[in-house]
């Protein structure tokens, strides 16, 4: 359709028009609007999981959360953060040396499972040991219900709460799923005040090994005094909505970076060389904010990642006053999208689109774009404001499997995107993995 009708274009979803935007001088009206700031009815299919948590309150709501999750990103939070990513890499090391020699793995399904725990450990404080333990029935549901949303917007029986309650076969296991992740997460958070209750100072938390235990952004909303005015259900919500914007989008963004220096073996040579000037052969395990950044490379490897497969591939505002847009009245209730997919991978901006070029990220190539022509976190006001930790865990992870593994392409697999929420491999990832010699970075089986 862009093809056939240019940047901007139009079309009905039933009886819902939508302007499709995909021109960067467009899409800044959009993102700076003060007035389309509200997310469209569509995000409503996420509200049983995720409340009317950040990702989808609008107005005065919105504003006063978003200053509230704000600090939760903070450099020395970060810091904490990073050292969730660090332990649960580990594991994340240990599960793909299994792998080692086999003719072809699906790294998505795997690294579906660390992001799980990093985000339920950064979210919530506990370990649910997904990677180890597999499919624990927290990792199953919300990759049921993730499943579900992508139906209820597709499939007519979904579109409506009692039809689908009534007449879809798919609602008792969606239930079932939706009431288990609310189960979960209203326990930590019983626990989790209990704690504090206790324990006159965050400085005495200790687990049942004498360890302190992780700042989570779950501690933030119960001792913030900023907080002091949450419910229970609006921690809730807040909780929920960090899991499921980190969990999947971060999986996927991992799995396709690492899909792409499979088949680039000169850009992921120059990156490994580049992680090994820095950290030498030998595992790293505590990587710092400082180390992930000194990574120059590194950065444009996943910025150029991000830009072939944002895991956001749009995103929809609703209209609700008329609204004029370079002399085009735009009618309220009319959905705006921003194509974000097709913004990446427009050839005006970045000639030869489909290929995997890092250097487009150079500090000289970058100058030479505008502030919208790369927007894989959106942009404004509404941008995603967990942006930074997903950078950081990406370049986490990347760096120890790249200083762990050569990967390489596995044969005869051919990628098919797909939705399910968030941008994600149809048929998985599938790549192989060698182990590099610990003295010469030798490939060997």
């Amino acid at each position: 359709m862009r093809s056939k009708y240019g940047k901007t274009f139009k079309f009905y979803i039933g009886l819902d028009m939508n302007v499709m935007l995909c021109e960067p001088a467009r899409i800044d009206q959009i993102f700076n609007s003060t007035v389309i700031i509200n997310k469209s009815k569509y995000y409503d299919m996420l509200k049983p999981w995720l409340g009317d948590g950040l990702l989808i309150s609008g107005g005065k709501k919105w504003k006063q959360r978003r200053k509230l999750i704000t600090p939760s990103f903070h450099f020395k939070i970060l810091e904490n953060f990073v050292n969730v990513f660090n332990s649960a890499g580990g594991v994340l090391i240990d599960q793909l040396s299994k792998e080692v020699g086999k003719e072809s793995v699906d790294i998505y399904e795997i690294l579906n499972l660390y992001t799980l725990d990093v985000i339920c450990e950064t979210a919530m404080g506990v370990q649910i040991n997904a990677q180890t333990e597999k499919f624990t029935p927290y990792a199953t549901a919300v990759r049921k219900f993730c499943e579900m949303v992508v139906y209820r917007v597709f499939h007519p029986l979904g579109w409506n709460d009692t039809v689908f309650r009534m007449f879809s076969s798919e609602y008792k296991s969606y239930n079932e799923s939706v009431t288990l992740l609310h189960d979960v997460t209203r326990k930590v958070i019983k626990t989790r005040k209990a704690l504090y209750a206790n324990q006159a100072s965050d400085n005495n938390r200790e687990d049942d090994f004498g360890r302190k235990k992780t700042f989570a952004l779950l501690d933030l909303l119960l001792t913030t005094a900023d907080a002091k005015d949450l419910t229970d259900e609006d921690i809730e919500e807040e909780i929920n909505t960090f899991i499921f914007e980190g969990h999947d989008t971060t999986s996927a963004a991992l799995a396709f970076i690492l899909y792409e220096l499979s088949k680039n073996s000169s850009v992921q040579s120059k990156l490994y060389e580049e992680i090994i000037e820095h950290f030498g052969h030998t595992m790293t395990s505590n990587l710092t904010i400082k180390d992930i950044s000194d990574l120059k490379y590194l950065d444009m490897v996943c910025k150029e990642g991000l830009r072939m497969y944002p895991s956001v591939p749009f995103v929809m505002r609703k209209v609700e006053e008329e609204f004029v847009l370079d002399g085009i009245t735009i009618p309220r209730d009319t959905i705006l999208t921003v194509l974000i997919f097709m913004l990446h991978y427009d050839p005006d901006i970045y000639p030869n689109p489909e290929e995997f070029i890092p250097e487009r990220f150079s500090v000289e190539n970058q100058m030479k774009r505008g502030p919208y022509d790369y927007v894989p976190f959106s942009a404004g006001a509404r941008n995603c404001v967990g942006q930074k930790f997903a950078i950081y865990e990406i370049k986490t992870t990347i760096i120890k499997i790249i200083q762990k593994f050569e990967v390489l392409p596995a044969p005869d697999y051919k990628k098919v995107l797909g939705f399910m929420a968030v941008l994600k491999p149809k048929n998985g990832v599938e790549v192989r993995l060698k182990l590099r010699d610990n003295e010469h970075g030798i490939g060997s089986n």
